[in-house]
């Protein structure tokens, strides 16, 4: 009977943790990401666990790609990759994600949870302009400005992965 009870005990903790290292964020259901240059190209998230965020950059209404942003270790760094394949290649090689609040990088800045609060959520990512020019995209001359500037997230909307967010911010 204890053998029974104990065993479980440890599948439902077990089976807990497995769900929460995969849940989503309802938080983050109809997020969007707004160019501030060209409010025209968006990046629509469709898919956001702890760790990692898939969306769609979305330019005049068409679908130009699908990319994933994540935190892959313990220290911050953010990064994107293209996801979407383009005749079995993949658009291109991706880069670092550099988070913002207001038009300040959020690595480096005095530790004001205040300031966090107040100041917008921004994203600016590394090398997204270079990819879009050199696989095809050099006739959209908005759509490049738009990857090379910096995008606001939604008030509903996270980083990828725990650092700047509530989690972290302490909310």
């Amino acid at each position: 009977m204890f053998k029974s009870i104990f065993f479980s005990a440890v599948a439902t903790l077990l089976s807990l943790s497995i769900e929460t290292n995969a849940e989503e964020f309802p938080k983050n259901k109809h997020c969007l990401w707004i160019s501030e240059v060209i409010p025209e190209a968006i990046i629509k998230v469709n898919d956001h666990k702890r760790f990692s965020v898939r969306a769609d950059l979305i330019f005049d209404k068409k679908i130009v790609g699908e990319i994933e942003m994540s935190e892959p270790n313990g220290y911050g760094s953010k990064s994107w990759v293209w996801v979407t394949k383009n005749e079995n290649k993949v658009l291109g090689k991706g880069g670092r994600l550099i988070p913002f609040f207001g038009n300040k990088p959020a690595r480096g800045l005095k530790w004001d949870k205040g300031f966090f609060l107040n100041n917008p959520r921004k994203v600016i990512f590394v090398g997204m302009g270079s990819d879009l020019y050199y696989l095809g995209f050099r006739g959209k001359k908005r759509l490049i400005t738009a990857a090379e500037g910096l995008w606001r997230l939604d008030k509903n909307c996270q980083f990828p992965g725990i650092l700047f967010n509530d989690r972290h911010l302490g909310i």
